[in-house]
Formats: structure tokens, sequence, C-alpha cells
């Protein structure tokens, strides 16, 4: 049984992944959304909410954490500061 929700939740990430790829050249992948994905924040989620999540969250970022993308412009990385405000926000 433990084998079946494992694969369960394999497939319902690999689909939350496919979600998270169809990228538009208008919006490109973002370094919150990768991390999103990989940190599991999204596993609770339904498929079709992980869209509206995503747009929601780099709408959010824009509009009231503007040092996020500011950290990540000007350093050109990935740091504890930026990452401590990306779990903060989530």
């Amino acid at each position: 049984m433990k084998q079946v929700v494992a694969t369960q939740n394999q497939l319902a990430r690999g689909q939350q992944l496919h979600e998270l790829l169809k990228q538009s050249q208008s919006a490109p992948l973002t370094i919150s959304t990768i991390y999103t994905r990989t940190n599991s924040y999204l596993d609770s989620l339904e498929i079709g909410q992980v869209r509206k999540f995503l747009v929601e969250l780099r709408t959010y970022f824009k509009t009231n954490k503007p040092q996020f993308q500011e950290i990540i412009s000007s350093i050109k990385a990935f740091t504890e500061e930026a990452e401590t405000l990306l779990k903060d926000t989530i």
C-alpha cells in the first residue's frame, strides 16, 4: 500500500512539474518557481492550482518584495538572504 501511495505522489509531482514547465515567452521560469517545486511547496496543490499559485507568487514579489529581485539581479546569485525572503513569502 505504501508503494502505491508513493507512486501516486511521484506521478502527481511529475504532473505538477509538467504544468510548471509550460512557460510562455512572456513569463519564463524564475528562481522562485524552481525553488517552490524542488522544495515541495507545491505538493499540497491540485494540478490546476499550480499555474495560478505561481502567477500570484510572481505578482506578489513584484509588488511587495522588489528587494528579492534586486538581490538576485545585483549579486547574480541565490543568497541566504534571498532564500529567507522567499521562504517567508511562500
